[in-house]
């Protein structure tokens, strides 16, 4: 038999949470986790995109905070570049996830917060923890549409060996979405290139 755990941490009741935050950049992930305000968060930084490697961290969190491995695992991080493939993934492994909007968080700062002044995650897992114990003005969660809804507003992409694309073409138009992958390879937009045909 499993016993629960619950803490008061400056009125807030925490009842065996593991909490934990991503701070999302281009090569890297911060992951910060807790189990309440009290608690100085756990940090760890892993390549960006591996998300059977958070994963794994989660399972060692639970080690680490001694909880048991049935524990409820809420995780988040701020809407951007990622979209929303992330949110998927953390919730079919089992964890409850939400996309925060990052123009939303109560920021205590003399200027105002750009949008681009994300918050390191450390500081979003002390509000997530805000959050789950019921105060609602930390910041407003983003709606994750369907997948398939996600689709058509986005378009689809294809990938095209970067050697072979590029060799027959000097740059990519501006105006074209596109990016290079860590497998070498050049991302355009379907529905851009669609465009650009006719």
């Amino acid at each position: 038999m499993t016993t629960a755990v619950t803490r008061v941490v400056k009125g807030y009741v925490l009842s065996g949470i593991l909490h934990l935050a991503l701070e999302l950049a281009e090569k890297n992930w911060k992951l910060a986790f807790t189990t309440g305000l009290g608690q100085k968060p756990r940090q760890l930084t892993v390549p960006a995109g591996e998300v059977g490697v958070v994963i794994r961290q989660v399972e060692v969190a639970k080690r680490r905070f001694r909880l048991p491995a049935e524990v409820r695992v809420v995780s988040c991080y701020e809407a951007g570049m990622e979209g929303f493939w992330l949110h998927r993934a953390l919730v079919a492994a089992g964890l409850e996830n939400l996309v925060v909007d990052s123009a939303s968080i109560d920021v205590k700062r003399r200027r105002r917060r750009a949008k681009t002044d994300r918050l390191d995650a450390a500081a979003l897992v002390q509000k997530l923890v805000r959050y789950q114990a019921g105060d609602r003005k930390v910041w407003s969660v983003v709606h994750v549409p369907p997948e398939q809804a996600e689709d058509l507003q986005n378009g689809f992409w294809l990938f095209f060996p970067v050697g072979s694309w590029f060799a027959a073409h000097d740059h990519v138009p501006e105006p074209w979405n596109h990016r290079i992958n860590s497998n070498n390879s050049v991302v355009l937009r379907a529905s851009v290139l669609l465009r650009a045909s006719v």
